[in-house]
């Protein structure tokens, strides 16, 4: 069998995710950029060996993609270079450009109001995906019911790659069960950058897993269980506690190069926020008592070496308040 190639604007990201989405569900083989032709060196190359390589090429058809310089060379290299089948989506009322209205004057072009198959002209489209891919059976419409499309996609998440976006904006893509990541997979932030890759179990990490900052550069190599990380920094560092957005967060105990504790307590963005106890190098308490935003503020007590008090009651940016 074949494989189907999405052309899409990445204004269309949304849509292109969910077409990529409904095509795997039914067991259509898709190339799309960037999941399955990944950005670098030769990256034109091996676009353009997809195109030239696929059985049909489904594009989203909308001002953007009119717009778009990918896309046009894109369609351009499928019609008129490789004489390509492109079966086109179109997802909003748009006049063909000149350029479009050549390169789709003997395609199919379908309009749509949703990708999915409560939509008729979607069914339309995947039957002709189909046939342009070699998938045998038929496409059956349904009824506007979500929760039966979601768990068609769920059930298939065990066999292929999915991509779930939850209500606060981090993208899932990789394998699902039960409803719950598991299985090997990458976590988005909103903003599209890369955060966690690894194995997931009933939706917590588990195993080994990168972490990465915000321009995509890795963070932390990391080891999870049952999402309890353990991180070891490039200083000898180590941070076996809770996380969250690739940062400590929540309960939390750090270590010293050689093993010793140096401080156990609430963390929060990365920093010590809470109540906290901080340890001298050889385990007897430094201080105990309250931490705003990595500093000793509030009600606590420092110690010395020898655990008689330095100082008991308030703090301030670090400091022993002065009354």
């Amino acid at each position: 069998m074949g494989y189907a190639f999405i052309s899409y604007s990445s204004k269309d990201r949304i849509k292109a995710d969910e077409l990529r989405n409904l095509l795997i569900s039914e067991n259509i083989d898709c190339r799309m950029a960037p999941y399955d032709i990944h950005s670098g060196s030769n990256w034109a190359e091996r676009l353009t060996q997809a195109i030239k390589d696929c059985a049909c090429v489904v594009l989203l058809l909308s001002d953007a993609a009119q717009k778009s310089k990918n896309v046009n060379k894109e369609i351009n290299l499928a019609t008129t270079k490789f004489e390509k089948d492109v079966i086109s989506i179109k997802l909003e009322a748009i006049e063909l450009n000149d350029a479009f209205t050549y390169y789709l004057s003997d395609c199919h072009v379908e309009p749509v109001k949703s990708i999915d198959k409560t939509d008729s002209g979607m069914v339309k489209v995947l039957d002709a995906v189909k046939k342009h891919t070699g998938v045998t059976e038929v496409t059956e419409a349904v009824k506007a019911e979500p929760v039966k499309k979601e768990n068609k996609l769920l059930s298939m998440a065990e066999k292929y790659d999915v991509i779930i976006t939850d209500e606060n904006g981090y993208k899932y893509e990789g394998r699902m069960k039960d409803g719950k990541y598991h299985g090997k997979g990458t976590l988005y932030r909103p903003d599209g950058s890369k955060l966690y890759d690894g194995n997931w179990v009933d939706g917590k990490k588990h195993g080994k897993f990168n972490i990465y900052n915000d321009d995509g550069s890795l963070r932390y190599e990391a080891e999870f269980d049952n999402d309890i990380a353990t991180v070891v920094d490039k200083y000898g560092y180590k941070y076996v506690g809770q996380m969250k957005d690739g940062k400590y967060h929540g309960e939390g105990t750090w270590y010293r190069p050689g093993g010793w504790e140096m401080y156990k307590g609430n963390w929060v963005d990365g920093k010590r926020h809470g109540k906290g106890i901080e340890y001298h190098y050889f385990g007897s308490i430094l201080y105990d008592g309250d931490w705003v935003n990595g500093k000793r503020h509030g009600k606590g007590t420092w110690y010395s070496y020898d655990r008689s008090i330095i100082h008991k009651g308030e703090f301030e940016n670090g400091k022993p308040k002065k009354k």
